[in-house]
Parts: structure tokens; C-alpha cells; sequence
């Protein structure tokens, strides 16, 4: 603190703190005038009238000071007023407070929320912020255009009931539960809003604390996931579809190893799904076709084209299955191939029909082939027989006479 004459300003005593912190020795301090040490507020007012009236007031104001170093620091001054002996010469003692830290934090503050009010407006995704009780403080425009609900209308309410969702009961129970033991909470949520494409969001709330520790607020966004979960949708729909699928699905790295395959290759070939993942192919090949097969095989999808055809495999117990395959490289958005799929199904029941009626048809037309000849040969005996008979018949026919 320091005592300084009103009209002259002339400094007339100085503590010790304000020596200390302000750099200067006492007589030096004794020798300067307030406006030599104020640089804004009190010395920005030249009329000592209203300079009068501030100090009467008793209010608390804010100064900047320069200390003896050039530094300037920021100050909180609360002045009293004292008057000598009944006369109109007036003293006036200052008790004084350096702030320059808290403006610092304060303008690190404003700093930090304006930028996070530019992201915020600028950003893809929906935020918003809540005090410590959950309550909407803040949503940016992202919000409304998501939810269908202005913020003047969710301002002041939990952040879940600004949302037009169902179930909020539940959200209200899980985020309380999440947030009691941990800094986030996360959930996937359905939005109710025939007004807008948005869907589900991802709701993801993390914990603002002060620097005690303490819950001060919430920040959290909302990202629109609706076309995630349509695909998600189809991929549930597709992977359900491979998977009871009674064709076999093979899905390989581009070297051949298998990355999948679905329950209809177990139960063709009788290796285990832990067998098969990571092991090649070749595995139940049962060397009946030459290299060159497979070399045109492998010639032909890693050109990027699609073979079809049939393999005459060899099961883990050992028996032999045909196998109709149409096997498709996988593009990647660059058009690099990626994996090899195989559709395969498994025709050894149609093969061995399909022998069988060859064998038939081949054992008809052998049947029908001794038929023939068998007629063939009956037939000749009979016409031999035939034709002897009628020799002797002719031989002893005798015609009658005619006179």
C-alpha cells in the first residue's frame, strides 16, 4: 500500500511489499508522483472532481503500473480517502493488489473460448457445453440443424432432454453411471426428427474440471453416424447372408492365405475354422489336376479377371469332392487388388449322378446294341429256315393237268 498527497499526487509513504514488489528503494519511491507509476484509469482522468467522486465511492477498480524494471503489471486498487485537520488538503491511502496472473488466466480464458466458439462454428459436428449440472449452456449451429430444436429453446435444460431421442430416462441413468467413473461418456443415440437426414448421432461428453479437480462442466459433440449404421445395417444383412450361406465363401490375402471363410467350408472340407484361417488353399488340393490348372487359375485372377471352373479336392478325412468355383479379385479405391474371393459349391453328388446316367445311357445302348444284333441274328436264322422250307415245298408241289 502507499499514501500519496491528493492534489500534488506526490507519493508520501510506501510500504514494504510495495517497495519490494514495485523495485524501487523508499526515497526513490518518495520522489515520484502517482502518474509517474499509473499509466491508465486514475491518471487517464484529469478532473479531480470526478477522480474524487471514484474514490468516494469506495468501488474497486483496475490500473495498469509500471514497476522499475519497465515491466507492467495489472492492479487491483481500493483507495481510501483522508483528510487533514478539517482542511480541504486530502490524503488518499491505496491498498493495492498485484492481478497481473489472474488478468493472464483470464485472457488465456477468453482466448481459449473464443477459439473453441471458432471451431465450434466451423466444425462438422454438433457441440454443445453444460455446467456442472448438465444444463445446456452452449450449442453451435450444427446443433440445431442435427436435432431440429433451436438453442433458445434446449437452453437450460439437460442436455439429453434437448434431444429429440427416446428412452432419455435411460441416457439420463447411463451417463451418470459413466461419468461417475470415468472422464467420458459415449453412446450411440436414435434421433426422432422427421425434418432432417440426420438419424443416429455418436454422442461422446467429457468432464471440464477446475484446477482443484472439480466438475465444472461438460463438453460434448454429437456425430452423425447415420450412414455408418445404414451400412452397418447392410453389413449385418450381407455377413448373416455369407454365413448361412450353403455355398462355400473363401476370401484370401493376395498371396492365396486364407483371411475367411464361412461355415460352409468347414462342413465341406472337415478342417476347423482355426485350420484354415492362415493356411493356403493347396491345402485340400488332391493332386489329380497339373500346375498348369492352377497356373492359368492364378494367371487369370491376378490379371484382374474372374475364373471359373471346377476342382477335384481332397477332404481332412481324406475323401475326394468336386467343387464348382467362380473366384473374383478385389478392387481397393485405387484399383489395386487386394483379396481374392471364392464361391464355391460343392457338386460331387451332381458328378456322381451325372456318371451314373452316362453309365446308364452307355449300358441302354450296349443293351440295345446286343438287342439289335440278337434280333439281327434271329432273324437271319428264321429267313434261312424260311426260305428252306419253301424250296421243299416247291420241290414236291405237284400241278394238276389240263386237257
Amino acid at each position: 500500500m502507499w499514501l500519496y498527497n491528493f492534489k500534488s499526487k506526490q507519493f508520501l509513504n510506501i510500504n514494504e511489499a510495495a517497495i519490494n514488489h514495485y523495485g524501487y528503494a523508499k526515497d526513490e519511491f518518495l520522489s515520484l508522483k502517482l502518474n509517474e507509476v499509473s499509466i491508465s484509469h486514475k491518471s487517464e482522468i484529469t478532473d479531480d472532481n470526478i477522480l474524487m467522486d471514484i474514490i468516494k465511492s469506495g468501488k474497486t477498480i483496475e490500473c495498469l503500473h509500471t514497476i522499475k524494471n519497465g515491466n507492467i503489471i495489472s492492479v487491483e486498487v481500493n483507495s481510501n480517502l483522508l483528510q487533514q485537520n478539517g482542511s480541504d488538503d486530502y490524503l488518499v491511502l491505496d491498498v493495492l493488489q498485484d492481478i497481473t496472473e489472474r488478468k493472464k488466466i483470464e485472457a488465456r480464458i477468453v482466448e481459449s473460448e473464443q477459439r473453441f466458439k471458432t471451431l465450434a462454428k466451423i466444425s462438422p459436428v454438433a457441440i454443445f457445453r453444460t455446467n456442472s449440472r448438465g444444463e445446456l449452456t452452449y450449442m453451435n449451429e450444427n446443433w440445431a440443424e442435427m436435432t431440429g430444436i433451436f438453442p433458445e429453446i434446449a437452453f437450460g435444460r439437460k442436455w439429453w432432454e434437448g434431444l429429440p431421442t427416446k428412452d432419455k430416462d435411460l441416457i439420463e441413468i447411463n451417463w451418470k453411471r459413466s461419468i461417475q467413473v470415468s472422464n467420458h461418456y459415449e453412446a450411440e443415440l436414435e434421433l426422432i426428427n422427421p425434418k432432417s437426414k440426420v438419424k443416429w448421432v455418436l454422442a461422446g461428453i467429457v468432464k471440464i474440471t477446475s484446477g482443484e479437480n472439480k466438475v465444472i462442466g461438460y463438453v460434448g459433440t454429437l456425430t452423425d453416424i447415420t450412414k455408418l449404421k445404414m451400412f452397418e445395417g447392410n453389413f449385418r444383412k450381407l455377413y448373416y447372408s455369407v454365413e448361412q450361406s450353403p455355398v462355400s465363401i473363401v476370401i484370401t490375402d493376395t498371396k492365396g492365405n486364407i483371411e475367411f471363410v464361412n461355415p460352409a467350408v468347414i462342413k465341406t472340407t472337415g478342417y476347423t475354422k482355426e485350420e484354415l484361417i492362415g493356411s493356403n488353399p493347396r491345402v485340400i488340393k488332391s493332386d489329380v489336376q497339373n500346375k498348369s490348372f492352377y497356373q492359368n487359375l492364378w494367371d487369370t485372377i491376378s490379371s484382374g479377371k474372374i475364373w471359373q471352373g471346377e476342382f477335384y479336392n481332397k477332404r481332412k478325412d481324406g475323401s475326394f469332392f468336386w467343387e464348382q468355383a467362380s473366384i473374383s479379385p478385389v478392387f481397393n479405391e485405387r484399383n489395386e487388388i487386394t483379396n481374392y474371393v471364392a464361391v464355391k459349391e460343392d457338386i460331387t453328388a451332381k458328378k456322381n449322378l451325372h456318371e451314373e446316367l452316362i453309365k446308364a445311357k452307355n449300358e441302354a445302348l450296349e443293351s440295345s446294341r446286343i438287342k439289335t444284333n440278337f434280333l439281327e441274328k434271329i432273324n437271319q436264322e428264321l429267313r434261312q429256315q424260311l426260305l428252306g422250307i419253301i424250296a421243299v415245298f416247291k420241290k414236291n408241289l405237284t400241278l394238276p393237268t389240263t386237257n
